[in-house]
């Protein structure tokens, strides 16, 4: 997914509008995936602990760990899949008018060091019962700042880097890379020299930001997307195989069955069964 370029015209161009708060919440989330869904409204997620991936049905991927912040512009479908278990605050609110081209696909901030800001974001999702006028209109001026606060920090991102953890800046920027390009990556020695330091570094600096190898998250995210094609596609498991990276399609098959315990085309009848079943419950 290509990284949004946000602008100091951009910010000044919200500035103007209308915000209208929906709703807000704060929920734990355990490891696995969720379920297709989407808000009428923006959805600001801010990331209190916890590890995984957003994705849609087209494919495209934000990442998230502690202290990122995920925004998703009105009617996104996205799917989150949660790999270390934590907790999500989120904000639902309406912006009038457009949404802005850089924030079509959505956007995710990761590494926010302000403390006040992220707490102001779980105050937001806790709102009052009842709120006169005055109190609604102060409130949407409050996500209103949260939300272009974020937004900016977004901007700044190649200025705040330098005052922040440097290995960590350099695994996030692998974990990047490899979410966006698994599909092409012939070897994790050519991610190295993308980031700017030596391999023997940045698997060392990735292991202790992520807790997981180089080689183990390539095949984690590739197989992961092949879970998202076999649920939601009905390409045969040989094409599903090569668009994720797979060069051999039995090979595919082998890591999928040791990461699932059971084959991929076993996997597909089987939750594409159990995702029926929760829409006819659901209604």
């Amino acid at each position: 997914m290509a990284i949004p370029v946000i602008t100091e015209a951009t910010l000044l161009d919200l500035s103007r509008r209308q915000f209208h708060f929906q709703s807000g919440w704060r929920m734990p989330i355990v490891v696995g995936r969720g379920a297709l869904h989407q808000h009428a409204g923006w959805e600001m997620v801010y990331h209190a602990a916890g590890q995984g991936s957003s994705s849609t049905p087209t494919g495209e991927r934000m990442t998230f760990h502690k202290g990122s912040v995920l925004i998703y512009p009105p009617e996104f479908q996205h799917v989150q899949t949660t790999d270390v278990a934590g907790e999500d605050v989120c904000v639902v609110f309406e912006i009038e008018g457009r949404v802005p081209r850089a924030l079509q696909h959505g956007l995710a901030v990761h590494g926010i060091a302000d403390k006040h800001l992220l707490s102001e974001i779980a105050a937001l999702a806790r709102p009052r019962e009842q709120m006169t006028r005055v109190q609604r209109i102060i409130w949407e001026c409050r996500i209103a700042a949260v939300f272009l606060s974020v937004l900016d920090l977004a901007r700044q991102k190649p200025m705040a880097a330098v005052s922040a953890d440097r290995a960590r800046l350099y695994a996030d920027a692998a974990y990047r890379i490899i979410q966006e390009d698994y599909r092409t990556l012939a070897a994790l020695t050519d991610v190295a020299p993308r980031v700017g330091v030596s391999a023997d570094y940045l698997r060392h600096a990735f292991k202790k930001s992520y807790g997981i190898g180089l080689k183990d998250f390539l095949v984690q995210t590739r197989i992961k997307r092949a879970e998202d094609l076999l649920l939601y596609s009905v390409l045969p498991v040989k094409t599903i195989a090569a668009l994720c990276g797979f060069a051999a399609d039995g090979y595919f098959c082998t890591v999928f069955r040791r990461t699932n315990k059971c084959p991929p085309a076993v996997f597909r009848s089987r939750n594409q069964a159990l995702l029926r079943n929760r829409r006819w419950l659901t209604g």
